[in-house]
């Protein structure tokens, strides 16, 4: 589904999906939302929950490392980090957003993904299955890694 003027542009074979029609993915499809139905309240509630308890943690780090330009919370689990070079600039910290995800993040362990218009965010989305502990060693790495970044681009 889009709009008129993108499809005029679409040539044959244009469109794709990865996972279409396949019998295994929609099999997967089905059990997730059957076990989600079936435990709605309590997934809903540990994604509000964890959520809070994650926001907590990153306004400590917030307050902790300049890099952070913003800490953007939703409702539950979806939460953007934003880095910058300068708080007062809001100058776009990429490069430093893409050593920490692309190296120092990965080889600890955790995967977290960049978004953004200037890919300077740091996605933060974990399952709404997450516990605690999980958040810590996330936000613990987060916290090693901006630290390393920080000492070597000298950013105060």
């Amino acid at each position: 589904m889009t709009r008129k003027e993108i499809a005029s542009a679409m040539q044959l074979n244009d469109e794709h999906s990865t996972f279409g029609a396949s019998a295994l993915i929609m099999a997967a499809v089905k059990a997730t939302v059957d076990y989600y139905n079936m435990h709605k309240e309590e997934l809903l509630s540990n994604a509000k929950r964890m959520g809070e308890y994650a926001m907590k943690r990153l306004m400590e780090l917030y307050d902790k490392h300049p890099l952070i330009g913003e800490v953007r919370g939703g409702l539950g689990l979806m939460i953007g980090i934003e880095l910058v070079k300068n708080r007062k600039t809001k100058e776009p910290a990429t490069k430093e957003t893409s050593d920490i995800c692309l190296n120092r993040a990965l080889k600890r362990g955790v995967l977290f993904v960049t978004s953004g218009w200037n890919g300077n965010v740091i996605r933060f989305a974990p399952p709404l299955t997450v516990k605690q502990e999980h958040i810590d060693k996330a936000i613990d790495v987060l916290d090693k890694s901006l630290g390393e970044v920080e000492r070597e681009e000298n950013i105060k």
